[in-house]
C-alpha cells in the first residue's frame, strides 16, 4: 500500500511510504529482482574492492579480495556507489559495516573529496542498546507525534517548525535537553494513538520487543549519525576528478543537499543521479585497463578503533579542541598499515574538513563559532592535504614533535 508522508521541513504531505515503514526494503526487494534478471550483469558477491588501480589519474583496475584471496578486475570504468560513513560512529542508524569504504577507495586513488564535515543526526533513534540503532521515521511526527522529556513536557513547542523543524535543529534541542539531564521520548500515544502498528508495522514490531507499545507508551529517542551530505566531489554527470571512476548516492557529493539534506531527497537523488552515470558510462568506450597484478593488498577494514575518537570530537555539537583531540588520535592510525586505516584517513579527512570550517552550517555545527559565515564556502581535499594539514596540527601539540620523529 502506498500513501503521502509529512516530514521535517516540508510543507506539504509528498513523500511516498510503502506499506508504511517498509519503502527501504521495497526498493531494495524491486533493485535485487532486477539485478538477478539482466543477463548482462555479472554479480560477484562476497567479494570486497580494497584498492583501485590508477595510473596516470586513471582507473585501470579494482584490486579486490574473496574467501580465495586476492584478485585483479581489469577495467576502466568504476562506479563508487557504497553508500555513507555512518559506522564510523557508535550511535548510527547505518549498517556497522558502512563506514565509508567508498571514500577510502577514492582518497587513496588521489580523488577530491567535498563538504564531507556535514554529517547529518537524526534526531529520533531508538534509544537502545540495539547497533544499528532502529529509525524512527520522520513520518511519525508528520503524523501528529511530538517530543517530550520524563516530565512530559514538550520542549520543541515553541520552536519554529517545533518536532517538524529541520533536522539539525531537532538533533541539537534533544542534544543539549539531554545533556542537560533529562531523558527524551517520542510520544505517539495520541497521533497515530491506536493506528501505530497498522501505519509502522517494522517500528511497532521491535518496539514491542523492547517491551514498549506506542499506542500507550513513550518511545525514548536519541539522535544518532544518519546521512552523509559529503563524499567524493563529482560533476553533473557523475564523473570524480579521477578519470574513469564515477560516484552516485550517498558516497557522492552532488551539492544536492547542501549542509543539511531534507528528509527522503536521498532517494531520490540516487535514482536520479544514477541514471545519469549510466549514461555517461554508457558514452565512454573501453580503453587501458590493468593486467592481472600482485600488488600488496592491504588489510580488511575495521572501523572498531575509529568509532569513539570521531563520537566523540565529530558529534552533534563541535569545537576546535575537540575536532583537534580527534586529529591527533586519527593521524597515526591513517599513516599506518593497520585494520584500522582506511576508516581513520576517512575520519581524519572529516575531521580536518570540520576543523577549517569556522561556521556553524546545517550538519555541522561549532559551538566556538555559532553564527553561519557571510557566504559559504565550498570545501575539497585530497588525501594529501588532509595528512599534511592534519600533521601541522599534531607537530603544533607539545611534545608531538619528539613522538613523530
Amino acid at each position: 500500500s502506498w500513501r503521502l508522508g509529512l516530514e521535517a521541513a516540508h510543507r506539504r504531505n509528498r513523500i511516498v511510504h510503502a506499506t508504511g515503514d517498509g519503502t527501504g526494503r521495497e526498493i531494495m526487494r524491486a533493485l535485487i529482482a532486477a539485478v538477478r534478471r539482466t543477463p548482462s550483469i555479472t554479480l560477484l558477491e562476497g567479494v570486497e574492492a580494497r584498492r583501485l588501480i590508477v595510473e596516470d589519474n586513471a582507473v585501470r583496475g579494482v584490486l579486490a579480495a574473496n574467501a580465495s584471496g586476492a584478485l585483479t578486475i581489469a577495467t576502466n570504468r568504476v562506479v563508487i556507489a557504497t553508500g555513507g560513513i555512518g559506522g564510523l560512529f557508535a550511535d548510527s542508524t547505518n549498517p556497522g559495516g558502512c563506514f565509508g569504504q567508498g571514500l577510502a577507495l577514492a582518497a587513496h586513488a588521489g580523488a577530491k573529496l567535498s563538504d564531507i564535515e556535514f554529517v547529518q543526526f537524526h534526531p529520533t533513534a531508538f534509544d537502545g542498546p540495539s547497533r544499528p540503532m532502529p529509525l524512527l521515521t520522520e513520518a511519525i511526527r508528520g503524523d501528529g507525534a511530538v517530543l517530550i522529556d520524563e516530565t512530559g513536557e514538550r520542549f520543541m513547542a515553541d520552536q519554529p517548525g517545533a518536532e517538524l523543524a529541520p533536522r539539525d535543529i531537532v538533533a541539537r534541542a534533544v542534544w543539549r535537553h539531554r545533556a542537560a539531564g533529562h531523558r527524551t521520548f517520542l510520544d505517539a500515544r495520541q497521533h497515530p494513538g491506536a493506528e501505530f502498528a497498522q501505519r509502522y508495522p517494522v517500528i511497532s514490531a521491535f518496539c514491542k520487543m523492547a517491551g514498549i507499545d506506542p499506542a500507550h507508551d513513550p518511545i525514548p529517542i536519541r539522535p544518532a549519525v544518519h546521512y552523509h551530505m559529503g563524499g567524493i566531489t563529482v560533476d553533473g554527470f557523475g564523473r570524480s576528478t579521477v578519470q574513469g571512476l564515477w560516484a552516485c548516492g550517498e558516497a557522492a557529493r552532488t551539492g544536492l543537499h547542501g549542509a543539511n539534506r531534507l528528509a527522503s531527497n536521498s532517494l531520490m537523488e540516487a535514482i536520479v543521479c544514477a541514471r545519469w552515470v549510466a549514461e555517461s558510462i554508457e558514452s565512454v568506450s573501453a580503453g587501458p585497463r590493468a593486467m592481472l597484478r600482485d600488488d600488496a593488498m592491504p588489510q580488511a577494514s575495521d572501523p572498531s578503533a575509529v568509532r569513539p575518537i570521531l563520537t566523540q570530537g565529530l558529534g552533534v555539537l563541535r569545537d576546535r579542541d575537540g575536532i583537534a583531540r580527534a586529529i591527533r588520535s586519527l593521524y597515526p592510525l591513517a599513516c599506518g598499515h593497520s585494520a584500522a586505516s582506511d576508516a581513520a584517513l576517512v575520519g581524519l579527512m572529516v575531521a580536518v574538513a570540520a576543523i577549517r570550517r569556522e561556521e556553524s552550517r546545517g550538519g555541522h555545527f561549532r559551538s566556538d563559532f555559532p553564527h553561519i559565515a557571510a557566504s559559504a564556502v565550498p570545501s575539497s581535499l585530497t588525501r594529501a592535504d588532509a595528512l599534511a594539514a592534519a600533521r601541522d596540527i599534531v607537530e603544533s601539540t607539545p611534545f608531538a614533535r619528539s613522538a613523530l620523529s
